[in-house]
């Protein structure tokens, strides 16, 4: 970007157009004194005048300059701040810790069990979220504990975690088993390519685990899961289930077959994988074309700025001034 488009951009009435001036680095010492937050933070962001953000009025400001200023800059105030927000950017920068371990806010000692910080102190939080943040960094001592916890979430962390996937593979809930399916060892997969809820076996499905028995799988969800794999990807061109062809369509399979299938959900599907641009821009259906409208391809997106279609018009011209990084104001 130019400095003439980058001036024009940081005097924009628009605190979009302002923002982004500042996270290409431009007019700092001016965007540094901008009235809405989000500029400010912008800015903070590119590392300038940190120390004057740490004390901004904007919780938002006082935050990201907690993320981003040196840790030595960060004064133990930051850790009593009267907003959850600053400090729980103080937990996740691994400040303060020990002031932080008791805090009134859910968000802030959930930083503090996924900083790692004293994790048996937080097995028997009141908080489930807290309890679950601990749980997926896999600590032996303390999911020994999580594995049997009352809330099913913390249950499927430990499983997200890798651990005790033996105990939970038979969990009660569905969440649980579809964490374990998700993490899934080899010896485990029969069993689960036979749970009765479809959202394991699609989660199965996607590991690459159990395939050839999941491709004729009653479910569509399942199905398109295995599709999406590219496993016998051919066999699912004519699925009678339009999801499991907008799931091959969007993993960028089969293209040349289903680039004129009969649904426009699917042929939609495969110009937003950018398959097939020139002929779908032609495309009787608007939400193809809107598809196409979106793509990296000029020449599609020249051709579909006069689109009959106003909206896809719109979207094309839109997308042109995307790519060439110039969006005004008025568009």
């Amino acid at each position: 970007m130019n400095n003439i488009y980058l001036s024009g951009l940081s005097h924009s009435g628009s605190p979009y157009n302002r923002r982004r001036a500042a996270l290409a680095g431009y007019d700092l010492p001016l965007l540094a004194y901008d009235a809405e937050p989000m500029v400010r933070a912008a800015v903070a962001q590119q590392g300038y005048v940190l120390s004057t953000f740490l004390n901004d009025e904007a919780d938002v400001l006082r935050a990201a300059a907690v993320i981003h200023s040196p840790k030595e800059l960060i004064d133990r105030c930051a850790a009593t701040d009267t907003s959850p927000m600053v400090r729980t950017a103080c937990a996740r920068r691994g400040l303060f810790l020990e002031m932080l371990e008791n805090d009134n806010d859910d968000h802030v000692r959930v930083a503090v069990a996924e900083a790692g910080y004293k994790p048996e102190h937080f097995v028997h939080d009141v908080c489930p979220r807290v309890r679950a943040a601990l749980a997926i960094h896999g600590y032996a001592n303390v999911n020994e504990s999580l594995v049997s916890d009352p809330n099913p979430n913390v249950r499927a962390a430990v499983a997200y975690s890798g651990t005790y996937l033996d105990r939970l593979v038979s969990d009660p809930e569905s969440v649980v088993r579809i964490a374990v399916a998700s993490m899934c060892r080899t010896d485990l997969a029969p069993v689960l390519a036979e749970d009765s809820n479809p959202r394991v076996r699609a989660a199965l499905a996607e590991r690459g685990l159990m395939q050839e028995h999941l491709r004729y799988d009653d479910d569509s969800l399942v199905r398109a899961a295995v599709a999406g794999t590219g496993y016998c990807s051919e066999s699912f061109v004519d699925d009678e289930c339009r999801e499991v062809r907008v799931a091959l369509a969007s993993h960028g399979l089969c293209h040349d077959k289903l680039h004129s299938d009969p649904d426009k959900y699917v042929r939609a599907a495969v110009a937003e994988a950018g398959g097939y641009l020139t002929t779908l821009m032609h495309d009787a259906e608007p939400m193809v074309r809107m598809q196409a409208a979106q793509s990296d391809n000029r020449a599609v997106l020249e051709f579909l700025t006069t689109d009959r279609d106003a909206t896809v018009a719109r979207c094309a011209r839109r997308t042109l001034f995307d790519l060439d990084d110039k969006l005004p104001d008025n568009l």
